[in-house]
C-alpha cells in the first residue's frame, strides 16, 4: 500500500483527468530511492490504462547515458511504425522533430501518457527531445510523467513550461504513525512504543528499507522491546543492501568507490547489528538514543540543466 501518499495520488488523478479531457499535463516525481516514486508511477500507469489512455513507459539506466536517444527509443519501441533510430554522429533537430511528430500524431487518435522512471540517467538527446515535446504538447493530448532521484537537481524539469495541471511531487520518509501501521499490518498486534520508535529510527522511515527489515524478523516474536536487538540487526542488513543497490545503479566511477558503501553502516553499535549490539532489551518506556542513518549514499552533484 502507498501510505501517506494520498495527496500525491490525488494530484496524479487530477493530471489524468486533465489528460482524458484533452489537456497535456506534466508531472515530475522526485524523492530518495526507496520512498515510492516507482510505485506512484505504476499506479498512474494502471489507472491511465483503465481509462483508455495509451501508456508508453521506459526506465533510464546509467549504462545508456552516452547513447543517443537510447531512453527515447525504449519509450517509443511499442509504436507502429517505430520512429527511425538516429544515424551515427550527433542527433540533429530534424530527428527530434520527427520523433515529436510521431507522438503527436498518435495522440491525435487518443490521449497518450509518456512515463519515464529515473529520468536523471536519460541521455542528453532524449532529454532534449522530451523538452521539445513539452513545448509542443498543446497540439494534442500528450501527458508526461517522470521520476527523478532526489539527490539530483530536478529544477531543469520543475521549471519546464507550466500549465494548469502541471505539478512537482516529492516523496519522503514515513512518519512514526505510518511506520506503526506498516508494522501492525504484518503482526497480529500493534508494536509497543520502543519497537515503533526504533523501527522508524533504524530504517530512516524509508518504506523499502522498512519492508526489508520486517521481512527478516520472526513474526512469532511480538513487536515489543524484547524484539529490538533482532530489529536493529535486520535494519542494519537492510540498509547495507539498500545502499549497495543504489550504488550499483550509479555510473562509474561512483559505483566502484567503496567509501560510499560505508554510509550504510551507522556509527552506533546498537544499530550496526554487530557484536556490540545489546543482549538485553532497553528498560520499559525508554528508547535508546541512536544517531539517524546516513541516506546520502549517492553523490549530490546536480544534473546539468537541460537545454531548451
Amino acid at each position: 500500500m502507498l501510505r501517506e501518499r494520498d495527496a500525491a495520488c490525488a494530484d496524479l488523478d487530477r493530471a489524468l483527468d486533465a489528460l482524458v479531457a484533452g489537456g497535456s499535463p506534466f508531472v515530475a516525481v522526485t524523492g530518495e530511492p526507496g520512498t515510492g516514486r516507482s510505485a506512484l508511477l505504476r499506479r498512474a500507469c494502471a489507472r491511465a490504462a483503465d481509462r483508455g489512455v495509451r501508456v508508453l513507459t521506459a526506465r533510464a539506466v546509467p549504462v545508456e547515458t552516452g547513447y543517443p536517444l537510447a531512453t527515447g527509443y525504449g519509450l517509443l519501441e511499442g509504436l507502429d511504425p517505430v520512429p527511425a533510430p538516429p544515424r551515427t554522429g550527433p542527433v540533429g533537430a530534424e530527428v527530434l522533430h520527427a520523433w515529436c511528430r510521431a507522438v503527436l500524431d498518435l495522440a491525435r487518435t487518443g490521449p497518450v501518457l509518456l512515463v519515464v522512471d529515473d529520468l536523471q540517467w536519460a541521455d542528453e538527446d532524449t532529454a532534449q527531445w522530451l523538452q521539445m515535446l513539452l513545448r509542443r504538447r498543446r497540439e494534442a493530448p500528450v501527458g508526461l510523467l517522470v521520476a527523478l532521484n532526489g539527490t539530483h537537481d530536478g529544477l531543469g524539469w520543475a521549471t519546464a513550461p507550466t500549465g494548469p495541471s502541471d505539478v512537482v511531487l516529492r516523496t519522503g520518509p514515513l512518519s512514526l504513525a505510518a511506520v506503526r501501521e506498516v508494522v501492525t499490518a504484518g503482526y497480529p498486534m500493534p508494536p509497543d512504543r520502543v519497537f515503533g520508535v526504533l523501527a522508524r529510527r533504524s530504517t530512516g522511515g524509508n518504506p523499502a528499507v522498512l519492508q526489508a527489515t520486517l521481512a527478516g524478523l520472526d513474526r512469532a516474536v511480538p513487536p515489543t522491546a524484547a524484539a529490538v536487538p533482532e530489529l536493529l540487526r535486520c535494519a542494519a542488513t537492510a540498509r547495507r543492501d539498500h545502499v549497495s543497490r543504489v550504488l550499483d545503479g550509479l555510473p562509474p566511477p561512483w559505483s566502484r568507490r567503496s567509501g560510499w558503501r560505508r554510509c550504510a553502516v551507522p556509527s552506533c553499535s546498537r544499530c550496526a547489528g554487530g557484536s556490540a549490539a545489546p543482549d538485553r532489551p532497553p528498560a520499559p518506556g525508554r528508547v535508546p538514543r541512536c544517531p539517524p542513518p546516513a541516506w546520502s549514499a549517492a553523490p549530490t552533484t546536480s544534473c546539468r540543466p537541460i537545454p531548451r
